[in-house]
């Protein structure tokens, strides 16, 4: 809904150049995927190349604001965000906190040989976790943005909650790697702790919007659900 009525300019890999000319932009904002083409978008309009990586999303956010000169809003939008943290924080509370293990997980090609990947430190849903005190698994505390697993590696996704992207509601590659035997035996799946959360949001939206969309599944997953 809130992108209705906006023009699509093409996917991160290719952003179709020509469409954005007949726009007529007055400012490009991109990211670090489109730093090879900002050539390119230089000569369109005025360009901002957002460098950071997803751990360092709020710098983006400050850069851009700097841009359209609505610093004052963005730290609004930080403040408010760093205030739903501290809620969040105070309902699980410290103990909570430091006993609840993570894991994040998604699956991608199950015919492929790549059932499950797990997210790591340096993916945005990683630094979003990270940021409110909620642990993750050994497995899944490494530095890096995601690891492929092979099902004998299934054990590394056990953790007191699962949360698990799933980038393709009409796939059946997620239903077939939760039909394996070794999926099943999982503590987290037996207690009923698996919870399918979107794609869209955990992954794609890299930005404040799906750093709150993350927390209100916190709280609707480990909070209420615990009321």
């Amino acid at each position: 809904s809130q992108t209705k009525g906006i023009e699509n300019v093409g996917s991160n890999d290719q952003p179709n150049l020509e469409k954005i000319a007949l726009l007529k932009p007055d400012l490009i904002l991109g990211t670090q995927w489109d730093k090879e083409i900002y050539p390119q978008l230089s000569q369109i309009a005025p360009t901002i190349i957002a460098p950071a990586n997803d751990p360092q999303w709020k710098e983006d956010l400050r850069l851009y604001a700097q841009a359209l000169n609505k610093t004052q809003q963005a730290e609004q939008l930080i403040e408010k965000y760093q205030q739903r943290v501290q809620k969040f924080q105070r309902r699980m509370g410290n103990d909570r906190l430091k006993q609840t293990e993570v894991s994040i997980t998604t699956s991608y090609n199950y015919s492929a040989g790549q059932p499950a990947g797990i997210y790591l430190k340096d993916s945005f849903m990683g630094a979003v976790i990270a940021e409110t005190g909620l642990q993750r698994p050994a497995a899944q505390r490494h530095n890096g943005f995601s690891q492929m697993i092979s099902l004998e590696m299934l054990n590394l996704l056990d953790a007191d909650v699962m949360f698990v992207v799933n980038p393709d509601p009409e796939s059946s590659t997620l239903s077939k790697l939760q039909q394996h035997p070794l999926w099943s035996k999982l503590d987290v799946v037996q207690r009923g702790k698996v919870y399918t959360v979107s794609y869209d949001i955990w992954v794609a939206q890299r930005n404040i919007g799906g750093a709150n969309r993350i927390l209100d599944d916190l709280f609707k997953y480990l909070v209420e659900e615990n009321d």
